[in-house]
């Protein structure tokens, strides 16, 4: 008899370690789990965006099929290529890429309004391209028909906007100095410079 109570104590005491053994593993792995989270965050804040995407990812490890993780990888992803988008000058497909990252839903909140302020910085551009393109057109027009002052008057309102030096201004920036350097070439002759030696 006393031989089964200290086999149903050991028995017991096996099943006590176990499950204790199997408790502190799962606290253990929700700390991890947890760890990995905030360590993504901080790291996306710092920009910090391919470490970030490695913190998720374990998180995701840690904590199988967890939707949170999951969402912030393929947030992380996207806003990445959009990055890379507007680094590569493809405006459009940067700010389609910019509005899905702010659209996403219960994703980080950093990314959404990193991604709205770039987002709202491309069409304000685009726009403003746009209206630069037919002053451009105009000033072309005006070239053509030997009104060279004028061209130029118009193309000043290119050259002296204040952001024109910004990425999206390139192209009309070019082409807005190479017709103002035609201009001036056909105006020099028209406004001699006077000399001051006599």
């Amino acid at each position: 008899m006393r031989r089964k109570v200290l086999i149903g104590l050991g028995v017991i005491l096996l099943a006590v370690v176990f499950i204790g053994f199997g408790f502190t593993k799962n606290v253990e792995v929700q700390k991890e789990y947890e760890q990995a989270m905030e360590r993504g965050i901080t790291q996306t804040k710092k920009c910090e965006y391919q470490a970030a995407k490695i913190s998720f990812q374990n998180a995701v490890k840690r904590k199988q099929d967890d939707p949170q993780a999951e969402r912030n990888i393929k947030q992380l992803d996207l806003y990445m290529k959009a990055k890379s988008a507007l680094n590569q000058r493809n405006y459009d497909q940067a700010k389609k890429l910019f509005d899905q990252v702010a659209d996403a839903d219960h994703g980080l909140n950093v990314l959404v309004r990193r991604s709205s302020a770039y987002a709202t910085e491309i069409e304000e551009a685009q726009n403003q391209l746009a209206s630069f393109e037919k002053l451009y057109d105009e000033a072309v027009e005006c070239n053509e028909e030997g009104n060279y002052a004028k061209s130029n008057t118009l193309l000043t309102s290119i050259l002296k906007y204040r952001e024109i030096n910004e990425r999206y201004y390139d192209s009309i920036l070019a082409k807005a100095k190479h017709l103002k350097h035609e201009n001036d070439r056909f105006l020099a002759p028209a406004y001699p410079v006077k000399s001051e030696h006599k």
